[in-house]
């Protein structure tokens, strides 16, 4: 929550929830999600996968017809 909460995600606007919407990522928690996510990966010198996460949360929300 700190996250989405800190760097605007819910009400305003920035740079960051930008680009995610961009790249069609809509949800915020989906954001910092995909943050974490990747700062993990990098951590343990892994491969991000950034496309992957992205299909992930596209097609969650296709299923649960929230696009």
């Amino acid at each position: 929550r700190s996250i989405r909460n800190h760097w605007g995600f819910w009400n305003e606007q920035s740079e960051l929830k930008n680009y995610f919407r961009s790249i069609g990522v809509w949800h915020p928690d989906d954001m910092s999600g995909i943050i974490l996510k990747s700062f993990y990966r990098h951590l343990k010198n892994l491969p991000l996968e950034l496309d992957e996460q992205i299909k992930y949360y596209k097609e969650y929300w296709e299923k649960n017809g929230k696009t």
